[in-house]
C-alpha cells in the first residue's frame, strides 16, 4: 500500500530447535523479475507474532530498492501476488550485518533450514 504498513502476522507449528527466523515478502508478478519488498532476518525463535507496522524485526536485508524497509504492494497495473515467506532456521544468527543482501541471506542460510511456510496474498492496483 502507499503507505508501507506492513501487515500483522502470526504463526503456529515452529519447529522443535527453531533458533531463529527469516521473513521475506516477494512480488513473482513484478515487470521484469521477482521483487523483494521486506527482508527480516536474526528474528528469535521464540517469536510467533509480528505486529502491524512493526518499526523493528530482527535486523532487516535490502530489499530489491536496496533498501532495508518494508516496502507495501503497488502493482504497476493489474493485480499482482504478494508471497511471505518465514522459514525456520537451527541457527541464533545469520552472522551477517543489517542491510545484507538476499543472495547473501540465502547462503547464510543453507544447510540451516528446519522448515518454511509460506502466505500469499492478492493486491490490486
Amino acid at each position: 500500500n502507499a503507505e508501507n504498513v506492513s501487515p500483522s502476522l502470526t504463526w503456529t507449528g515452529t519447529p522443535r530447535g527453531t533458533k531463529s527466523f527469516v521473513l521475506m515478502m516477494e512480488d513473482p508478478d513484478a515487470v521484469v523479475t521477482t521483487f523483494t519488498h521486506w527482508i527480516a532476518f536474526d528474528i528469535p525463535g521464540t517469536q510467533t507474532e509480528i505486529a502491524e507496522n512493526v518499526k523493528s524485526l530482527g535486523k532487516g536485508g535490502l530489499n530489491s530498492a536496496k533498501r532495508n524497509v518494508y516496502l507495501g504492494p503497488c502493482p504497476p497495473s493489474g493485480s499482482h501476488r504478494y508471497i511471505f515467506i518465514l522459514t525456520a532456521l537451527d541457527l541464533e544468527q545469520l552472522g551477517l550485518n543489517e542491510g545484507a543482501n538476499r543472495p547473501d541471506i540465502e547462503r547464510a542460510m543453507a544447510g540451516h533450514i528446519l522448515a518454511k511456510t509460506q502466505l500469499m496474498g492478492l493486491y490490486p492496483k
